[in-house]
């Protein structure tokens, strides 16, 4: 394997990460200065669908319009960001923004586990201990009283739990129904701006759609980088797992659960427990246990 095979898939996984790490931490700044999170959500869709457009008209291509296109945009945009992304944004408000972090780090244990059932990974003795001590890990979040600042975040972590889960369908629909035709960045357009469009209507119903006008506060501007950063992210995910594969793509967890955790702490003065740091070593472990895979010839 070439130098470059490696260096490439790496570089994407921190750059993302970084980038989904500071988004956490800006959802939750949003949410706590009135942005509703289905109103927060299609600007992210919108917003982040506009950025990726720039990069396809700098590119020269654009997203198709086949059945099929379509169909992998809309199904795209329902598992990865519509369903997972809102749980994210709505349990963020209720919980520190680390344990949401590691939380959302979860995520490669059950793209392992989906990877295994369907047969597209081999079994693995000691990935499958990663998975068991991942899953331990998790259990110290909610198990031990004093693990959480407070008793009844319980249940929005627990609630918390199923956009990993949702991450990890997306993350192997993404690779195993990839349309032949059409590239990682028009699939990311569609896929942002499929969100904008299945959430517009429920955030009009519901009354959560926010009006982004100028002159902006300080929550309209951190709404406008995690944007910049949803476009520029979603294009390297689709390139991501092209490249190396869901499982490898799932390692983003690293990046994002150590950005959320510092920037948690000096952003909001989060004081975690001693259960919290051992939830998130066995949590990191077991993830690095379950990546122990060669990566997909780029």
């Amino acid at each position: 394997m070439s130098l470059r095979a490696v260096l490439v898939p790496l570089s994407l996984l921190f750059a993302i990460g970084v980038g989904w790490g500071l988004g956490v931490i800006f959802a939750k700044y949003g949410g706590q200065n009135g942005i509703a999170p289905i109103g927060y959500l299609f600007w992210i869709g919108l917003g982040g669908g506009a950025v990726a457009m720039v990069i396809c008209w700098i590119r020269g291509s654009f997203p198709k319009l086949s059945r099929e296109h379509l169909r992998y945009y809309i199904l795209t945009a329902i598992l990865r960001t519509a369903s997972a992304n809102l749980i994210f944004y709505s349990v963020v408000q209720h919980i520190p923004a680390g344990v949401m972090s590691v939380v959302l780090g979860t995520s490669p244990l059950f793209t392992y586990g989906l990877s295994l059932s369907f047969r597209m990974e081999k079994f693995n003795k000691v990935r499958l201990a990663g998975l068991l001590l991942g899953l331990v890990g998790v259990a110290l979040f909610v198990l031990p009283r004093g693990s959480l600042p407070d008793p009844s975040m319980v249940w929005w972590v627990l609630a918390g739990f199923a956009a990993p889960i949702l991450y990890a369908i997306a993350n192997i629909f993404i690779d195993r129904q990839r349309p032949k035709t059409g590239d990682s960045i028009t699939f990311a357009v569609g896929m942002l701006w499929g969100t904008a469009l299945l959430i517009l209507p429920i955030a009009l119903y519901t009354g959560e759609f926010y009006v982004l006008a100028l002159p902006f506060n300080n929550a309209d501007w951190v709404l406008c980088a995690h944007m910049l950063i949803a476009g520029v992210a979603f294009f390297g995910l689709f390139e991501l797992i092209r490249m190396a594969g869901p499982t490898y793509a799932s390692q983003l967890t690293y990046v994002v659960t150590l950005t959320g955790i510092v920037v948690g702490l000096f952003v909001f003065d989060e004081v975690h427990s001693i259960w919290f740091w051992a939830s998130t070593a066995l949590v990191l472990s077991g993830v690095g246990l379950v990546n122990m895979r060669p990566v997909r010839s780029a």
